[in-house]
């Protein structure tokens, strides 16, 4: 498992994210329901823009990168806390196997290459990503 630190992108942890990245500018748009950004440098002078929502990865060689929510959900857990990755999600995620995704974005379980619920544990072969 690869450990990083990240932080998301919210209007109101405006301080937090400057203390994350070294310094940078939050842009809010006047228009309603518009999207902020948060602009700052990487280590190279190159500003990077990292709209609301979106999280910001400190990689382990220590470069900053983006994702997207959705895409830091499936790549991401809390450390150590296992969540649905969405509301709905079938099964929990919190089983070894349950690691493959289809092309919808859901998770199914490597012991029976389909769609499980590891709360039910139907495939009697449970292992809990964290031993």
């Amino acid at each position: 498992m690869l450990e990083v630190d990240a932080i998301q992108v919210r209007r109101d942890n405006l301080d937090d994210l400057l203390r994350f990245t070294g310094g940078g500018t939050m842009t809010i748009p006047r228009t309603q329901n518009g999207r902020a950004v948060y602009s700052f440098p990487d280590g190279n002078g190159i500003f990077i823009d990292a709209p609301e929502t979106y999280y910001i990865v400190r990689e382990p060689d220590g470069r900053l990168t983006t994702r997207p929510e959705r895409e830091f959900n499936r790549e991401f857990e809390p450390k150590g806390v296992s969540v649905p990755k969405e509301p709905g999600d079938k099964g929990c995620g919190n089983c070894a196997n349950f690691t493959n995704e289809d092309v919808n974005g859901n998770g199914y379980c490597e012991a029976f290459k389909c769609e499980q619920s590891c709360g039910v544990m139907p495939c009697q072969e449970y292992k809990p990503k964290n031993q």
